[in-house]
C-alpha cells in the first residue's frame, strides 16, 4: 500500500495587480449583468387581458378574453436562448404561441408574414394602452 504525504502550505500568493476598484452596488443590477434595452415590462403587461392577435388559421380557438394569452416574441433575428425585444411581441393564445414557436404546420416565411400582420394590428392598440 502506498502512503501519501500531506500537502504542505507554502507562502500565500501575492497579487501583482493593484487592488481592483469596487463598484457602487446601487449601479449594478441585482443579477450582475448589464441592464438590457430588450426588456420592457410595460410592453409585456399590455398583452394581458387582450385577445389573440396572432390568430393562426386552423389553430386559434378565438376565445374572447382567453386566460392563456401571453406575449409571443418574434422569432426572427434571435439565437438560441435569446429573445427578441419585448416591443416586438404580440398577444397570442397558448395554441397559437406553441404552433408559432415549435409547430410545423406553416413554413418559416408563412409564420413571418402572419407575425408581421399581427404586429401591424397590435401596434396601434399597444400605443393606445401605453403610449408607444
Amino acid at each position: 500500500m502506498m502512503r501519501r504525504t500531506p500537502m504542505k502550505r507554502g507562502a500565500p500568493l501575492r497579487s501583482k495587480a493593484a487592488t481592483p476598484k469596487r463598484r457602487d452596488p446601487s449601479k449594478v443590477p441585482a443579477h450582475g449583468r448589464k441592464p438590457s434595452d430588450r426588456r420592457d415590462q410595460k410592453a409585456l403587461d399590455a398583452c394581458r387581458g387582450e385577445d389573440c392577435y396572432l390568430a393562426l388559421p386552423w389553430v386559434c380557438r378565438r376565445i374572447p378574453r382567453d386566460k392563456s394569452v401571453v406575449p409571443a416574441h418574434e422569432n426572427q433575428g434571435k439565437g438560441m436562448g435569446l429573445k427578441a425585444r419585448d416591443r416586438r411581441s404580440v398577444p397570442a393564445c397558448f395554441l397559437c404561441h406553441a404552433e408559432y414557436d415549435q409547430g410545423r404546420m406553416f413554413t418559416r416565411d408563412q409564420k413571418r408574414e402572419m407575425f408581421n400582420n399581427a404586429i401591424a394590428l397590435w401596434e396601434p392598440r399597444r400605443k393606445q394602452k401605453i403610449g408607444y
